[in-house]
């Protein structure tokens, strides 16, 4: 027995979602309820997700804000719900995963003492009816207005021995990797994000810069005759959102502020290749095939790997160059070649 709210809700969808990370899910789910001007944090100011909440609320130690609970119940957003839920949550969902998802989640509504009667039956016709986004945004709403754990934040693990009381190291290490697996890559939405907007600004103009046109953009990537572009472009994008998820991982998963890992993570693939970027060649492409190759051959040093879990393979090392590029740190083409 027990009861359905965000916490378990969230925990439950989790499993079929492309993107990970106790964030970008909260950011995802409670979009359709946060992304109106009407819903206000205790400030009076409309309402941001941060890291912290996104975090509670998942492990179910932090109540949901009042705002979004009343968001919950406005007429607006049930209105405008199911059509969120299938124009944003179910393009997230793997396919092959969304039954499972669905059984899991009538599941947890049946587990819960306090549904029962009408409501318990609505549920019931939701889910026998297969619309799915119907099911998953009237079951989110309801779980969104529960009580969700509050004050029941998780005990603390009691302390493992110190390293130096270990006697196989090895074997510890293997021991964290197994209860922390790396986690499955975000898949790049069809859309690109706002903050893909520079890099791929950057990919263009090297793109461009072969082909000695004035710009390119991705419209023309589609043209036939630009393939092996639009074949870079796709795999750019992959590698940035390979970087992303480990980003993402490290800080809600195990917990890593960045400045303590995945900055450095940065600082050492920058290293490793500007002097890569720095040298002349025929054009931007070139550039750009070059640095990639070299970042996906860097070792990053023993700390940052054990810290990371050995999660960060060359692809994400490639991915951290666009990382780069979006900081304004290194750039495709040269205007001094």
């Amino acid at each position: 027995m027990g009861a359905f709210n965000y916490s378990s809700y969230a925990k439950a969808i989790q499993p079929g979602l492309h993107r990970r990370g106790m964030h970008p899910i909260a950011l995802l789910l409670l979009g359709c309820i946060v992304q109106y001007p009407f819903v206000k944090d205790k400030n009076g100011h409309k309402y941001k997700i941060s890291r912290t909440e996104a975090r509670d609320w998942y492990h179910g130690a932090q109540g949901m804000p009042q705002g979004i609970r009343d968001g919950a119940d406005n007429s607006r957003v049930v209105g405008q719900a199911r059509q969120y839920f299938e124009d944003k949550v179910l393009p997230e969902l793997y396919t092959d995963k969304e039954q499972g998802i669905l059984d899991s989640i009538i599941d947890l509504i049946h587990d819960d003492p306090a549904i029962q009667g009408d409501t318990l039956n609505h549920f019931d016709d939701l889910y026998n009816a297969g619309d799915s986004a119907a099911f998953l945004s009237e079951s989110f709403l309801y779980a969104v207005k529960g009580e969700n754990g509050l004050f029941q934040r998780p005990p603390k693990k009691k302390k493992s021995k110190p390293l130096a009381e270990v006697t196989d190291i090895e074997e510890f290490e293997n021991l964290m990797k197994q209860k922390y697996p790396k986690p499955a890559p975000m898949t790049p939405p069809a859309e690109l994000a706002d903050h893909e907007l520079t890099y791929a600004s950057e990919l263009y103009a090297a793109y461009a810069d072969a082909e000695g046109l004035p710009e390119m953009d991705r419209q023309m990537l589609d043209d036939p005759k630009y393939k092996k572009y639009n074949r870079s472009f796709n795999r750019q994008r992959k590698y940035y959102y390979m970087a992303e998820t480990i980003l993402e991982e490290s800080r809600d998963t195990l917990n890593l502020k960045e400045s303590e890992c995945f900055d450095k993570a940065k600082e050492e693939v920058y290293d490793g290749v500007i002097d890569t970027c720095d040298r002349s060649y025929p054009d931007g492409f070139q550039r750009l095939l070059s640095v990639i190759d070299t970042a996906g051959g860097i070792s990053l040093s023993q700390k940052i790997e054990k810290m990371l879990l050995d999660w960060m393979g060359p692809g994400e090392k490639k991915g951290i160059c666009h990382m780069l590029v979006n900081d304004k740190r290194i750039r495709w083409v040269d205007e001094d070649d």
